[in-house]
């Protein structure tokens, strides 16, 4: 999909109508059609992860992954919900939606750092003497 995003602003010059780059945003001002089907594009994906963290919250016994999935839930929250009562009460920010998100990502990689990182590798612990020594057996 996001190749077919490209392939169509490349062959059609026309689809951004006016830029504008400031030192922290990007403001494309695209065609209505563009906009709303990128739109769906992406929120579906965030949508979809919070759909498959909930399934796999139900579905995994271990509490390790259950919180790591909580956190990845709350992590997209952590950027919808402000962005979707910025664009509900400042419509004059409709135009920035990109760069708001990216804005309010910031927050979700501070969650995968420190929250949700933390758990994978307290999850994935290697006893690397064991696997030096298989290899110098071999």
């Amino acid at each position: 999909m996001a190749i077919a995003f490209a392939t169509y602003f490349v062959l059609m010059p026309n689809s951004i109508e006016n830029v504008i780059c400031g030192g922290n945003y990007v403001i494309l001002d695209i065609n209505s059609g563009a906009y709303t089907l990128y739109g769906y594009y992406y929120f579906g994906f965030l949508l979809l992860g919070i759909w498959e963290s909930l399934k796999g919250i139900k579905s995994n016994n271990k509490q390790k992954i259950k919180e790591a999935l909580k956190w990845f839930i709350i992590g997209y929250l952590s950027f919808i919900l402000p962005l979707t009562i910025v664009y509900i009460f400042i419509p004059s920010t409709r135009v920035a939606v990109a760069s708001i998100m990216c804005g309010f990502a910031v927050i979700f990689a501070f969650i995968l750092t420190f929250k949700i990182a933390p758990i994978y590798h307290e999850c994935i612990k290697v006893d690397y003497k064991k696997i030096f020594n298989s290899i110098r057996k071999l």
